[in-house]
């Protein structure tokens, strides 16, 4: 099992096993599987993870998504179809609770 870091923005199409570092962008196409944990700035995950997540701003869980394991992250989108076995934990936003934008005082 391998571990990778990297501060490039990084696009996994295939099979990896080990962790993946970056402090930018994560792209997992619909036909890429990662069993090991990704921390990174952000993400979008379209094939499959098994493992931890740990994103330190947005998370988008795309398509037909599968991810195993536990998610902490700023933000998150997730689109129908996607499937989670695991707890999700929302990373405090500076300044508090965030007011949607069409939110009235």
């Amino acid at each position: 099992e391998d571990e990778g870091e990297t501060d490039e923005d990084l696009r996994i199409c295939g099979i990896l096993a080990g962790s993946i570092r970056s402090k930018s962008k994560v792209v997992l196409s619909p036909t890429a599987s990662v069993l090991g944990d990704i921390l990174c700035g952000e993400a979008e995950i379209h094939g499959r993870v098994k493992g931890n997540l740990d994103i330190k701003g947005l998370l988008r869980l795309r398509g037909n998504a599968v991810v195993e394991g536990d998610i902490t992250a700023s933000r998150i989108q997730v689109d129908e179809g996607v499937f989670l076995l695991g707890r999700c934990r929302m990373r405090a936003i500076p300044g508090g609770i965030a007011k949607h934008p069409d939110a009235k005082d």
